[in-house]
């Protein structure tokens, strides 16, 4: 079901896997297989809608992103798991009163706050394995075509994800066990995807 919003929207599988299964994983497994499942299927995205990629807004969102991802990480890797849940839990519920409170932006953000929106999402990545709420936030009050605004976003996750599971080898967080419950899910995750996309 998560993959199956990732197809329909660039993002979001995160919105309902990390919730969900953060009950039964503790974070520092959850999060590298669900880096994992994400940079799969922002992958299989950009390989059929890179024409509609806005270029300039990489260039200002992916370098925040990584350093926001460093931070996430050395904040995952050494907060106590309830402390994790509890900014998981606060972070949910404020980007969806967020979004409740302004469910069709208006086009027109800054390009400074693409850098605040990397950062931001970077973090909350490497942390809850959600970065995409940022990402949208700004680029939906930037670009006004939806195949645009699916494809930048993918992209942003695509690259933020990349660098957050790179980031999760390094501190020896994605070994063979969750590299294997990764291979045991994928199947799924590219069901939900196809049939999102489509």
């Amino acid at each position: 079901v998560g993959y199956f919003v990732f197809g329909l929207i660039g993002s979001g599988a995160g919105y309902l896997v990390i919730p969900v299964v953060s009950h039964v994983w503790a974070p520092t497994f959850l999060m590298p297989v669900a880096s994992a499942l994400d940079l799969s299927a922002a992958l299989a995205i950009n390989r059929t809608s890179t024409r509609n990629v806005v270029r300039a807004e990489l260039h200002r969102m992916i370098p925040m992103a990584f350093l926001g991802a460093v931070a996430g990480v050395t904040l995952l890797v050494s907060l106590p798991r309830g402390a994790v849940l509890a900014v998981l839990g606060s972070a949910a519920v404020f980007f969806g009163m967020l979004t409740f409170a302004d469910p069709v932006p208006k086009v027109g953000a800054r390009q400074g706050w693409a850098y605040v929106a990397g950062f931001i999402g970077g973090a909350c990545g490497a942390l809850f394995g959600i970065g995409a709420p940022p990402y949208q936030i700004y680029l939906a009050r930037r670009l006004t075509d939806k195949a645009q605004l699916r494809a930048t976003v993918a992209t942003v996750v695509f690259f933020s994800v990349g660098s957050r599971l790179f980031l999760f080898a390094l501190a020896g967080l994605f070994l063979a066990r969750e590299f294997f419950t990764f291979l045991l899910l994928f199947p799924f995750g590219a069901l939900g995807l196809w049939v999102g996309s489509r």
